[in-house]
Order: structure tokens, then C-alpha cells, then sequence
């Protein structure tokens, strides 16, 4: 079974209509929805929005055992990285933004601290989740297929999770150089998180809905960002099969 979670229910509309031999049941207090997409077992899961929220969600989910989780949704880019509304971004690791601690002399992250958030026989981890690197390529290749039909840019890169949304310029400028991002979000490295402390892979897609920096909404599109992501999430369940032939 492949998990395919999101944040909030109009990021998995199409998904959900395209889903075959539905079944639909309660898995805690979520509504989870199993069935076939593009040939691939999988359930949809919509585990609301924020790191404690898209966390709660995965660990129960992850005692399933899937094979894959897929975090697909809405991000904001970071102005630097070159990509633009409607684009596509994909995870090559989920960075935690504002775990740390705020200093006179700038910000402290939680290795600077030697806060590790996660122990493992590989290592430590503080405020970097790597995402599955042979599936983030297969993601990134049908991505970028679907890109060339669409006529938008796929980037790819460190994603960086936030509690407090980057609403100011130089508060986005900030956590584009500190932590090297492609865009923003509120759940990913939360998502990341649990799947690496049960060894299951962990990739992101996200359609980009809005500029981080000073918010104005007239320049948002909520609804092809999402659409996007859904669209390259079945694009990448649909190449899965030839792409692991390879």
C-alpha cells in the first residue's frame, strides 16, 4: 500500500474521484480512503494542517507498514529559487525551520544545540530529514515529464517546514539563506520525521501557490497548485512500475 496524505480535503479532490474500488473507513479519528490508483494500491489520508497534526496522523497510519508515503499539497516558494506560481516542487530533504532557539547573535538550530530530534543506529537527527533519494529521482523524472506538458518548471531541493508562515520578506529571505530552501510548507518534515523512524520511504511533491514574503493574496492560486500536485502524484504512481523496472 502506498500512503498518499495531504493536509486538508480540496488537496486530494481529483485524487479522490479517480480512486477505484473505494473503501472508506476509520482509522482513529481519520476518514481513510483505500482503493487503486493508476494500478497502485493505495489510501488517501488528509491529516490536517501543521507539524502536530500531519505527525499524529502518520505515526497511526504508519503502523500499517505501507510501502511508500507520498506528502503532496500546496507550498510557497522562496523568491531566490527561481520558480514561480503554478510550477512544481519536489523534496530532496525536509528541513525543520523554527526549531531551534532565537539568540541576540541570530538563530541556534537544534545541532548547534545538540538537540537531536530522532536517534538511530545510522545517526543522529536534528533539523534535516532526508526524503527516499531513488524515489525522489523517479518523482522528479515524471515531474518533469508532466512539467513539458504543462508548460510550467519543476524545481528540485530542500523544503523547509514552518509553524509560522514566512509573511514578511525579510523573514522568507532569512530562512531561504539559513536553511537553503526551495519553498515553504507546514507539515513535511513532520512526515519525514516518522517515516524515518520506522524505516519507510518518504517522498514530497508540491504544486506552488504563492511567493513567500509579504503576503498578498491577489497574486495567490490556490486551486492549480493543488490540482498540480495531484497531478504529478498520478503521474508518478502511473511511471512507478516501469521507473522500478529500470
Amino acid at each position: 500500500m502506498i500512503v498518499l496524505q495531504c493536509a486538508v480535503a480540496a488537496e486530494q479532490r481529483q485524487l479522490r474521484e479517480q480512486l477505484r474500488h473505494p473503501r472508506q473507513h476509520r482509522l482513529g479519528p481519520y476518514d481513510l480512503c483505500q482503493g487503486t490508483l493508476q494500478g497502485q494500491r493505495v489510501a488517501l489520508l488528509c491529516g490536517g494542517v501543521g507539524k502536530a497534526n500531519a505527525a499524529a496522523a502518520a505515526a497511526l497510519l504508519l503502523q500499517q507498514r505501507p510501502r511508500l508515503v507520498v506528502l503532496h499539497g500546496c507550498g510557497g516558494f522562496y523568491p531566490a529559487s527561481g520558480l514561480a506560481v503554478g510550477d512544481l516542487a519536489v523534496a530532496c530533504e525536509e528541513h525543520y525551520g523554527d526549531e531551534g532557539v532565537a539568540t541576540p547573535q541570530g538563530f541556534r538550530d537544534l545541532s548547534q544545540l545538540d538537540l537531536p530530534l530522532l536517534r538511530t543506529p545510522a545517526g543522529c537527527y536534528y533539523n534535516r530529514f532526508p526524503c527516499d533519494p531513488l524515489l525522489t529521482g523517479q518523482l522528479a523524472q515524471s515531474c518533469r515529464t508532466l512539467a513539458r506538458q504543462l508548460g510550467c518548471q519543476v524545481g528540485c531541493g530542500p523544503f523547509v517546514t514552518v509553524s509560522c508562515g514566512s509573511g514578511r520578506d525579510d523573514l522568507a529571505l532569512l530562512r531561504q539563506q539559513r536553511c537553503g530552501g526551495l519553498c515553504e510548507n507546514m507539515e513535511g518534515a513532520a512526515v519525514a520525521h516518522q517515516c524515518l523512524a520506522v524505516g519507510v520511504p518518504f517522498i514530497e511533491v508540491r504544486g506552488l501557490s504563492n511567493a513567500t514574503g509579504n503576503r498578498d493574496l491577489r497574486q495567490w492560486d490556490l486551486a492549480t497548485a493543488m490540482q498540480r500536485a495531484e497531478q504529478a502524484t498520478l503521474a508518478f504512481l502511473a511511471d512507478l512500475p516501469l521507473l522500478a523496472q529500470e
